[in-house]
């Protein structure tokens, strides 16, 4: 019946807060353990954001140094792309033959090599 299922049900849960399932009293007011508890899980918390603190840090800086190196690339392209641009405004009798390192096979040169792992 309901009634008996209610009883056993009641029963489960005075053992249940018997046994450690419900939280402790609270500390009286003004005791030692109350004024040591918070300051705990606080010291926690500081450490675990000093260490995330650092860990954000590290990866800033590898980030910064990733991107200086990416700017010294561009900076290297951006200077070939100018000697190129002005190679190519000269009129074709003043432009430089292509010696044999140059002509390597790639019908006119296309991407430099330098240029694959920046993209």
């Amino acid at each position: 019946s309901p009634t008996r299922a209610r009883a056993r049900a009641g029963g489960r849960r005075a053992k249940e807060g018997r046994r450690g399932g419900a939280p402790p009293p609270p500390p009286a007011p003004g005791s030692p353990q109350q004024a040591a508890a918070p300051r705990k899980p606080a010291q926690a918390t500081a450490e675990r954001y000093k260490r995330l603190l650092g860990l954000a840090r590290k990866s800033l800086e590898e980030t910064t140094r990733q991107l200086q190196e990416r700017d010294g690339q561009l900076k290297s392209l951006q200077a070939q792309l100018q000697q190129a641009q002005a190679e190519a405004q000269r009129p074709s009798g003043l432009r430089r033959q292509p010696n044999a390192a140059d002509a390597g096979g790639e019908g006119g040169g296309g991407a430099a090599p330098e240029v694959a792992h920046v993209f």
